[in-house]
């Protein structure tokens, strides 16, 4: 196990406070000094027809954006198999030891990058014979985990999803259609709280319906990226995230389906909960 996470370890730890911004309560401004990026990602690189051509460059861009230009905690976390990450993830000393810090982050940033599908699904790359389909874990999972996080209580836990939600076939619409039977119940539906204090959840997109990617990675972290690389004055979190969305719509309105001549859609999904600061 010791092996496999010292996979992508950052080298080094950042030589002074994070750069990614403040906390705001009645009590006053307080700065996010101590944050923790962690990005988990797959590349299926033994799969041809699933290989995730984005991962590195997504993966090079998160790095460069939160730890060497925000100066944040980052580790990236490469194929980790369901129960390494798991455990990993509901286990504080061992997070801590992995981050090599002894203190708790006043903020804790999540990537999970990889395949998905409907219903919280997201794909490790190894291969089942038993389910004859990659193993996988769930967003439910994710949260059952970092629930087991006594010390992060207070912490800030920002955590972005980055698969795909599944693929619905007629999420495009069509004037000339009947949508009498059209269905997309789980949409925006939040079918499970994480039970955590200090949550915001990101989705790079709705349920049911595909993440894009270019030549420069997911459009989802290419986004977030540049948004956050651009901001020139103090911004909210809901309005940064907002400004994500916003792009990720003209992004959408740029690329065309050729067999439909239609915009391929994509929107981010966010969920908050209860926050003890802004």
């Amino acid at each position: 196990m010791e092996d496999i996470l010292k996979r992508g370890e950052a080298k080094g730890r950042p030589t002074g406070p994070a750069n990614l911004g403040f906390f705001q309560s009645e009590s006053g401004k307080q700065n996010a000094d101590n944050v923790f990026v962690l990005a988990i990602h797959y590349d299926f690189k033994d799969q041809c027809k699933k290989f995730r051509n984005c991962d590195a460059r997504d993966v090079k861009n998160l790095e460069a954006t939160f730890g060497k230009n925000r100066n944040c905690n980052f580790r990236s976390l490469y194929r980790p198999t369901r129960e390494i990450l798991l455990h990993l993830l509901g286990n504080q000393e061992k997070l801590l030891r992995y981050f090599s810090s002894r203190d708790i982050p006043s903020v804790f940033v999540l990537f999970f990058l990889s395949h998905g599908n409907e219903n919280g699904v997201i794909y490790t790359d190894y291969w089942s014979e038993q389910l004859n389909d990659f193993i996988s874990f769930t967003t439910e999972d994710v949260f059952d985990s970092l629930k087991k996080l006594p010390g992060f209580e207070k912490s800030l836990k920002l955590v972005n999803f980055g698969p795909c939600r599944g693929n619905l076939d007629d999420a495009k619409f069509d004037r000339k259609k009947d949508y009498k039977d059209y269905e997309n119940k789980n949409s925006c539906r939040i079918k499970s709280a994480p039970e955590m204090p200090n949550t915001v959840i990101v989705y790079s997109t709705v349920e049911t319906t595909m993440a894009n990617t270019s030549e420069r990675g997911s459009w989802f972290v290419t986004i977030l990226c540049d948004v956050l690389s651009q901001i020139r004055e103090d911004k909210p979190l809901l309005l940064f995230l907002t400004s994500v969305q916003h792009k990720m719509h003209k992004a959408s309105l740029a690329m065309m389906d050729l067999a439909t001549n239609l915009p391929l859609g994509q929107t981010l999904e966010v969920k908050m909960f209860p926050l003890e600061e802004h």
